[in-house]
């Protein structure tokens, strides 16, 4: 138990760090856009990095060649003609789904696009969050600085968007589940964290919201194949096999790629025994989460474990994509303020709040943090439901 004068240390040093580093922040990303020779930035890559190919598809298929995105070199050629240089390819993997979202951010020249396309999810992620963290400046600049949301911002990715999604699900599921259940189905964009949701719905007993969930999901895949064909679809399909081999199996980028089955490959193991070590992780995952669900543990905890499973089930996370963690990071530091933190509970959630800014850096080094930490969000998730 930590004294008066301990606790009332916490929130005065948690404001000062936060605030430092949301500075660091901004300061860094306003050099690096003054810096850039037009598209390019210092590093030679656009501004916003992996936006680019969100770009590329969107101007593909304003062109009527939705179906070619997905072929490497014709989506490498839209992109070098894009930044007008020669830049490293940024392969498209995404289903035809989310190229409704690239069409609508090609619309407009590539700086406006992304200035739009990162203040949009900016905005969706604050404002949700903002519902889920505790009420005090200390709070919102933790949520300011979360490296997590500096890693999309600097890389031009769509984990703002998911982050948004999955939290406005989780802060309608108990009220509205219909509601809950078409944004929870907004989310299969992203097959690797979406196939999770369905399974602890049906196990919570939340039968609207998963009926909401695939509705929605087979709504806005029907809605891509009409608009943009089958040859689409198809050409995702037979473009699977070589995402798989060439993105994930043979990664020249271990240390971007947080997963179990990343941490296997990067110390030499075979793919076959990756996928094993995976598999197992994958399933002690869901058995874990299932039990929490199961045993009606409180709300913030059955959404940790569901948000720790989503990372822990997929072979493929990349470290920006840890931005998702701010919603159990949110739900657990409220539900402690409320009701007391578990030992060692605090430092965990510290930890968590630290993972995206050094994730990618101590990968260099053959060392794997990710994993871990979710696995002891996981125990932590445990202990709690057989608390509560």
């Amino acid at each position: 138990m930590k004294t008066t004068t301990e606790n009332g240390l916490i929130k005065p040093l948690l404001l000062l760090y936060t605030r430092i580093l949301a500075v660091i922040y901004f300061v860094g990303f306003a050099i690096w856009y003054a810096m850039a020779d037009g598209l390019r930035d210092r590093s030679g890559t656009p501004l916003g990095a992996d936006f680019i190919n969100i770009y590329a598809a969107g101007v593909m298929a304003l062109r009527g060649q939705a179906s070619f995105v997905y072929s490497w070199p014709l989506h490498d050629q839209v992109e070098q003609a894009v930044v007008g240089y020669n830049l490293p390819y940024c392969s498209w993997h995404y289903p035809p789904m989310f190229l409704g979202l690239a069409v609508l951010v090609a619309l407009v020249p590539y700086l406006w696009a992304f200035a739009l396309y990162m203040a949009g999810g900016i905005t969706a992620y604050g404002l949700v969050l903002w519902r889920l963290i505790p009420k005090g400046r200390e709070y919102v600049w933790a949520l300011a600085a979360f490296p997590g949301a500096f890693d999309n911002l600097i890389n031009g990715q769509n984990g703002f968007m998911t982050t948004a999604m999955l939290g406005a699900g989780v802060l309608r599921l108990e009220t509205q589940p219909w509601m809950a259940g078409v944004l929870f189905g907004l989310m299969s964009y992203k097959p690797q964290f979406f196939i999770v949701i369905p399974l602890m719905l049906a196990v919570g007993g939340y039968g609207r919201a998963l009926l909401a969930t695939f509705l929605t999901a087979l709504g806005i895949m029907a809605l891509s194949w009409a608009v943009f064909g089958t040859n689409t679809w198809l050409a995702f399909i037979s473009s699977m096999p070589a995402t798989q081999h060439l993105i994930l199996e043979q990664s020249n980028g271990w240390q971007k790629i947080q997963s179990v089955f990343a941490w296997v490959r990067m110390w030499g193991g075979s793919v076959p025994f990756a996928y094993l070590v995976q598999g197992a992780v994958s399933g002690a995952a869901l058995m874990i989460s299932t039990y929490v669900w199961r045993r009606q543990a409180s709300y913030p905890t059955r959404i940790a474990v569901l948000c720790a499973a989503m990372l822990l089930v997929t072979p493929y996370l990349l470290d920006y994509d840890l931005v998702i963690l701010a919603v159990p990071i949110a739900m657990l530091t409220k539900q402690g303020i409320e009701s007391g933190f578990l030992r060692g509970e605090k430092l965990l959630l510290v930890l968590l709040w630290l993972l995206p800014l050094v994730a990618r850096n101590v990968g260099s080094y053959g060392v794997s943090l990710t994993p871990p930490l979710l696995a002891l969000l996981l125990a932590l998730c445990l202990r709690r439901s057989r608390t509560s």
